[in-house]
């Protein structure tokens, strides 16, 4: 990644909240530039499941239904965070997550502003379960 692309990194992600991600820095001895890694991450719906799987893990009854249920309990988490989300709307008229997405112009799309309920980066098209949140992604 070049400068070019790091502070386009750093303007796409400012806003006026901010959520951690996990990006790795490093170095190559010959170059004179530091690279980043980031292989995938993800806002809004599958981040709110993920916290609320590792809260509820944390009891032992919790713990037993998960294992139980297997990748169903993610499906049962999600299916209750949309079920939030939509009172959530209905009670605040609050968004999941609030995105303006730029993009280059040589893709010749239009910009996208409004209220989403999940944002996915990632390098791959699919994770785990199946899902294929980003079919174009390209490794390497």
């Amino acid at each position: 990644m070049n400068l070019k692309d790091a502070e386009a990194c750093e303007i796409a992600f400012r806003g006026n909240n901010r959520r951690p991600l996990d990006i790795l820095t490093y170095r190559v001895p010959e170059e004179d530039r530091t690279r980043l890694i980031l292989q995938s991450s993800s806002l809004g719906l599958p981040s709110n499941v993920g916290v609320s799987y590792e809260r509820l893990r944390q009891s032992w009854f919790w713990r037993l239904l998960f294992r139980l249920l297997g990748n169903a309990s993610y499906n049962l988490l999600a299916f209750f965070e949309i079920r939030y989300h939509q009172r959530r709307r209905e009670w605040r008229n609050e968004p999941v997550l609030s995105m303006k997405i730029v993009f280059p112009p040589e893709e010749n799309k239009p910009d996208f502003e409004g209220d989403v309920l999940a944002f996915f980066l990632h390098n791959e098209p699919t994770i785990g379960g199946n899902l294929v949140p980003c079919p174009k992604a390209r490794t390497g």
